[in-house]
């Protein structure tokens, strides 16, 4: 196994990790929706999908890559950058899961 599978197999298992956590704090959501910590941890699902897809044998070349004039371009990297944009969308959502509510506390508060 070289060192760039151990890396994707890393970064697998801390995606998993990460969607475990966000699913086990649906199950007691605090106020927030449901729905908002399963999408959330959809993306972490997705995005270890896709690394692992680079890192499983599959005859010569793994799936996920593809060789190109000699070199090997991991197209399922990209695919993952494209479709989710896993940063962005996690940042966006544990935004959305640490303020909600508070806007309407706040806008009720005003009020009074």
């Amino acid at each position: 196994m070289e060192l760039q599978d151990i890396f994707h197999w890393l970064y697998v298992a801390g995606m998993a990790l990460g969607a475990i956590y966000l699913a086990s704090l649906g199950r007691n959501p605090r106020g927030v929706p449901r729905y908002e910590y399963f999408v959330a941890s959809f993306i972490p699902i997705w995005s270890g999908l896709a690394y692992m897809s680079m890192s499983l044998p599959h005859d010569n070349l793994e799936q996920g890559k593809i060789a190109v004039a000699g070199q090997i371009t991991h197209f399922a990297r990209y695919l993952d950058w494209i479709a989710d944009r896993t940063a962005e969308n996690i940042i966006y959502f544990i935004g959305n899961i640490m303020t909600f509510g508070k806007s309407q506390s706040l806008s009720s508060r005003r009020r009074a």
